[in-house]
């Protein structure tokens, strides 16, 4: 379950005291993106996205359903690479330079929604790079950790990674990313 408390006083310090943070979907929101997409929703995804619908950080940003500005639209990135809606992988966020983090829905993986990378200049945009967490919480904190200390160790370190998600070592059918210069 999301520590909502931990996430949002996270948030809080990331955007700092001048910014606001962006309110989340709605439920019929939820329902109406699940309906269309015929993709379900894992819970932590749901409390995350009902507790703000789009942000940008400096490092990462957020997708949303039917956000304000629409470029964040996960919808629209569904419909522009339908391999990814077929595969029920969900665009959570990216990182501001062509790479998106997608969450396997459908367990394929094993037990559980790890969220993994593809980076844009990949061949192949239909595999996954790597796992860079467990859960929703784990991409979170270390995300938002990332941005406030500017954290080197996340995704790519393993003495960091397998500290802060063990569960990241579950996923037998996803790289870990610091096996990716062998």
């Amino acid at each position: 379950m999301l520590n909502v408390t931990k996430i949002r006083t996270l948030m809080e310090e990331v955007i700092g005291p001048k910014d606001v943070i962006p309110p989340g979907a709605s439920e019929a929101d939820l329902d109406d993106f699940v309906t269309s997409t015929g993709i379900s929703l894992p819970d932590d995804l749901r409390t995350w996205l009902r507790l703000t619908n789009g942000v940008y950080f400096t490092h990462t940003i957020f997708a949303g359903i039917r956000p304000f500005p629409p470029r964040l639209d996960l919808e629209a990135d569904l419909r522009d690479r339908p391999h990814w809606k077929q595969k029920a992988w969900i665009p959570v966020a990216t990182d501001g330079s062509g790479s998106t983090y997608l969450m396997a829905s459908r367990q394929e993986f094993g037990e559980g929604y790890p969220l993994f990378l593809i980076e844009g200049t990949q061949r192949d945009q239909e595999s996954p790079l790597c796992i860079v967490s467990s859960d929703m919480e784990h991409f979170l904190m270390c995300s938002l950790e990332k941005e406030l200390a500017g954290l080197s160790g996340w995704p790519f370190n393993k003495d960091y990674m397998i500290e802060r998600d063990p569960e990241i070592m579950q996923f037998p059918g996803l790289r870990l990313p610091w096996t990716l210069e062998d």
